[in-house]
């Protein structure tokens, strides 16, 4: 599994990514199921931003849940892993993981 650190950059591009976007199977990976409940699921916004030479990708409500790839599908494959990783983690820890309070809003200039 390769899971980068996603480094302070500036990026040139950000965009919301729509289950249109993604997919709909993409979507579902990134989902997770909420320790409070076995049957309760939790959805995370997850942000894809392009720079120069490379793609970022990060959950807000997840902090410290960021990568960086070559290209947009490897950003978005390593991010599935992140996610993965980071709720197990928490998960292991006995943690609770966090309640989704990120949205999305689109502005029309």
């Amino acid at each position: 599994m390769r899971v980068r650190q996603l480094a302070p950059t500036s990026y040139d591009v950000g965009y919301f990514l729509s289950p249109r976007q993604v997919g709909a199977d993409q979507i579902d990976e990134l989902m997770t199921k909420d320790t409070r409940s076995p049957t309760s699921e939790m959805k995370y916004v997850l942000i894809v931003e392009e720079g120069e030479n490379s793609f970022g990708a990060y959950v807000p409500d997840l902090p410290g849940c960021a990568v960086v790839g070559e290209t947009r599908e490897e950003a978005l494959q390593l991010i599935r892993e992140a996610v993965e990783l980071h709720v197990s983690s928490m998960r292991e820890q006995g943690d609770p993981l966090p309640e989704p309070a990120s949205t999305t809003e689109y502005v029309q200039v």
